[in-house]
């Protein structure tokens, strides 16, 4: 927006340079980045040299962070590694998700909607001004960010709230432009809309509420208290640098224990999905062999998510014939090494 009132090619190039670094956070995310190279071809399309050069601009720190990342790992000698990491396990993630082998689809998409319906809704409102705003640089990024945001939703079929955290400003606005215009309504289509959306907001309050609570009291809680005492149980029975291994979901265990991982799969699902899913990549052979060169003095399971976990056979098996339980926390079990 900057640029298109100053047209300093400055604040297009910092666009790119933020553009480049979102890419590689998230691969799905560069179709933010093609929504400015859409308003770039309609505010310019009819100066083609200038255009040329704009997308240039634009563009080339996106090469540039991407070129620096692909030496990066080429000279570490990772490069296939972050390939896989970057966008392959990704795409065969998504093809997992559509086919609810991650989660209830179902239940997350009746979730989604309490957000996403009068989101829509109020984007028809939108919509039907297009050829009043059209030509409002703010408005074409507004509506093909909302529409942008809603094909990443789409994508990764998880229906993960996370990817709605991306669109909530554009949703924002999209409500509260709907809002301003609903006089342009019938009144009882008015009153419906507003009943819905009153409706919806109930439903979004009601939703985010449970997840708070769930924070001072219930599971949320429980599980903190026993990963904390398991955390330190570990601790006092290891010295710093000592590598451990939590088999469960993210890296919680570690950051309360001050140990790292005796394996570069943080995570279980990564090793779950390859393995149940046949994605191909021969992470649980990785895996293994970590595990049998750092030889982690301990490992820590988690009731909640060991069933599920090991369905991995080959984890499961090598866990079994390698560890025997030593200590209990709540849900949290700490296997010790015995051979």
């Amino acid at each position: 927006m900057r640029f298109l009132k100053t047209s300093s090619l400055a604040w297009l190039a910092l666009s790119g340079f933020w553009v480049g670094n979102l890419f590689w956070i998230k691969g799905n995310l560069i179709l933010l980045g093609g929504v400015i190279g859409l308003v770039l071809l309609i505010q310019g399309w009819k100066n083609k040299p200038r255009l040329a050069l704009h997308v240039l601009v634009f563009v080339a720190p996106i090469l540039m962070i991407s070129a620096t990342w692909m030496a990066y790992f080429a000279i570490q000698g990772n490069f296939q590694d972050f390939m896989i990491a970057a966008f392959s396990f990704s795409a065969k993630y998504a093809s997992s998700a559509w086919a609810g082998k991650l989660s209830a689809n179902i239940v997350l998409l009746l979730i989604t909607s309490a957000m996403l319906v009068p989101a829509v809704i109020f984007f028809v409102l939108f919509a039907r001004d297009v050829r009043l705003q059209f030509t409002k640089p703010a408005y074409q990024i507004t509506g093909l960010s909302f529409l942008v945001g809603l094909a990443l939703i789409g994508a990764v079929g998880s229906f993960y709230s996370y990817y709605l955290l991306i669109i909530i400003p554009f949703i924002t606005i999209m409500m509260m432009y709907g809002l301003f215009r609903l006089n342009s309504l019938s009144p009882l289509i008015r009153k419906s809309v507003v009943a819905l959306f009153v409706v919806t907001i109930a439903l979004n309050s009601a939703i985010s509420l449970r997840f708070l609570a769930n924070n001072f009291g219930g599971i949320t809680v429980q599980e903190g208290q026993d990963f904390t005492e398991a955390a330190a149980y570990v601790t006092e029975h290891t010295q710093p640098g000592v590598k451990v291994f939590a088999y469960d979901y993210g890296a919680t265990f570690y950051e309360m224990a001050q140990r790292d991982s005796a394996s570069r799969f943080i995570s279980a699902s990564h090793l779950l999905l390859d393995y149940r899913d046949n994605f191909g990549f021969g992470f649980d052979e990785i895996f293994l062999g970590e595990l049998e060169k750092s030889k982690p003095p301990f490992i820590v399971l988690n009731d909640r998510s060991q069933e599920l976990y090991f369905e991995n056979l080959p984890v499961a098996e090598y866990i079994t014939e390698n560890y025997k339980d030593v200590a209990k926390f709540g849900a949290i079990d700490v296997l010790k090494r015995v051979k």
